[in-house]
């Protein structure tokens, strides 16, 4: 499954910064990820910068000489809007060098749905689609695990944030990256070295992000 928010983001900078001149097929593609099928590339554009300006928040780290790792969450004080993006804005990785997007290094399991919870989801509509994949409820933090290139082990990140960074009175801390200053992944990587979780993930290096739960109490 191709990650909306890398394709997304390739899309635009090719044509922001490269001058590429794409068809209007692909316009509509991308269109219809953002949640705002058209065919025309100023309305795609415009319809960007709304789901980046305001649904979607994007929180880089400089990795190193013009290198960020940039991780994007659904910003928590706007209502959850269901288009294909969205369910991707939870934790997705992405590795820039300059301003172009290169690299998905994290994509987390997409944004659950429930009949329940979920504005935009209708039972009559889409009551007797089969899921892709249910599984049992379990309350706790999630964390994500992927292969860090820069650093070049394994890291976890939480759905909002990366390891070097952390909310203090609201306010986002990010610490030098090679350091793991947030505590979910000072704990997730403390609980990784003492079960060997590290030496069961050496073999999955390229190309892999494993979803994990901390059980509440």
């Amino acid at each position: 499954m191709v990650n909306a928010v890398f394709y997304v983001e390739r899309f635009v900078h090719k044509v922001m910064h490269e001058g590429y001149t794409p068809s209007e097929e692909e316009v509509k593609v991308v269109s219809e990820l953002l949640g705002q099928p058209t065919r025309k590339i100023d309305v795609v554009l415009s319809r960007y910068r709304q789901v980046f300006g305001w649904y979607v928040v994007k929180r880089c780290a400089e990795a190193d000489v013009n290198v960020e790792l940039c991780i994007y969450t659904w910003n928590q004080r706007a209502p959850f809007r269901l288009f294909p993006l969205a369910l991707h804005a939870f934790g997705t990785v992405l590795l820039f060098k300059g301003r172009e997007p290169v690299e998905v290094l994290a994509y987390p399991m997409p944004k659950a749905l429930s009949f329940a919870k979920s504005p935009g989801l209708s039972r009559e509509k889409f009551g007797n689609t089969v899921p892709r994949e249910v599984t049992e409820r379990v309350d706790g933090w999630q964390v994500a695990a992927y292969f860090n290139p820069i650093l070049g082990k394994w890291m976890f990140t939480t759905r909002y944030v990366l390891h070097n960074m952390f909310f203090e009175a609201g306010k986002l801390v990010v610490e030098d990256f090679s350091s793991i200053a947030n505590p979910y992944m000072y704990v997730a990587h403390k609980l990784a070295e003492e079960s060997g979780l590290y030496n069961k993930l050496s073999r999955f290096e390229k190309g892999w992000t494993f979803t994990l739960c901390f059980k509440g109490p």
